[in-house]
């Protein structure tokens, strides 16, 4: 079985290209998703059609039966992946749910043909969510029943990963960057961690307290990987995949959501929405991330439906 993306009888999914004047870089979430830009001075946007049949790691190894039990990956029209971060709750991309929540998740698949089926009943993505700048690019999917698998620990360390450390990645995307459907089986891909200087010095929008990077100069992520989690040996959650720059294996750094500037919002989303809360909720303050504020005030001083007025007039003020 081969992933597909929807057909020309749905809505076409855009992808956008963000080109910058410099460097001739451009950025691209991981799935089809109508994003517009990053809202720079200095970038220029090229929006168009994404194929109908485009045929996930690049240069990766097909991943071994259970190394991974708490990845989940979508099923339905989107391709997405993420990972399971409580009984109940999956943490991913807020870019793949934006309008797509699916109805079902598989956990720990390593085939398109296996895993654990599990109905999804409701999602949250951040307050904060930007899909112009890819900022607080996470979420959470809320299942209607509990996995039968031990949920994946998410990194709550700013210090950390090290320089240079190596992590690995996973998903169903594609295996060729120019060719139809994602892949049947799950690949793995080992990369190695950027610091916040040296994603900058390739991409002058990056903002270390949004995002980090990783790189391998003979592979990557690609479409049908976003969401999916980065993890360490010990399984680590430290980022979920977000964007790319330029195309698949562009020799350019991947771009994930920074796990732990955001763990204290997904704690928090576990509390709120899992059938069965841990012990330790009373004790978790209220922190949404890098935007900070408690219940997910803007940086704009409106309510979030006119965070689009204000990024455009007074997007150079508000950052």
């Amino acid at each position: 079985m081969m992933w597909s993306f929807p057909t020309a009888s749905r809505a076409y999914l855009f992808l956008a290209a963000i080109v910058a004047s410099n460097n001739v870089a451009s950025s691209k979430p991981l799935f089809g998703s109508s994003l517009r830009g990053l809202g720079e001075d200095d970038l220029q946007l090229e929006v168009f059609p994404f194929p109908d049949n485009s045929n996930s790691i690049i240069n990766g190894e097909v991943a071994g039966a259970g190394d991974f039990p708490w990845y989940a990956r979508f099923d339905g029209d989107i391709l997405c992946g993420g990972a399971l971060v409580h009984e109940d709750i999956v943490v991913t991309a807020a870019h793949c749910i934006e309008g797509n929540v699916p109805p079902q998740v598989s956990i720990g698949p390593s085939t398109t043909a296996n895993g654990q089926t599990r109905d999804v009943c409701g999602s949250v993505s951040h307050p904060n969510f930007r899909s112009k700048e890819l900022e607080n690019d996470i979420a959470i999917l809320v299942l209607c029943d509990s996995a039968n698998a031990q949920p994946a620990l998410i990194n709550t360390d700013d210090a950390s990963p090290a320089d240079a450390a190596s992590l690995t990645a996973m998903g169903f995307g594609r295996t060729d960057p120019n060719t139809g459907g994602g892949s049947s089986v799950l690949q793995r891909i080992d990369l190695n961690y950027l610091n916040g200087a040296e994603c900058s010095a390739v991409f002058s929008a990056h903002n270390d307290d949004y995002n980090m990077c990783v790189d391998n100069p003979n592979g990557g992520i690609c479409f049908g990987d976003s969401g999916g989690p980065i993890v360490d040996a010990g399984g680590v959650v430290y980022g979920v995949a977000s964007f790319i720059i330029q195309e698949c294996n562009s020799k350019f750094p991947d771009f994930y959501t920074r796990m732990s500037s955001y763990s204290t919002w997904v704690q928090n989303r576990i509390c709120d929405e899992a059938a069965n809360p841990p012990d330790n909720c009373d004790s978790l303050g209220d922190d949404d991330g890098p935007d900070g504020g408690n219940g997910g005030a803007t940086d704009c001083p409106f309510i979030d439906f006119f965070t689009e007025l204000c990024d455009t007039l007074f997007g150079g003020i508000f950052g």
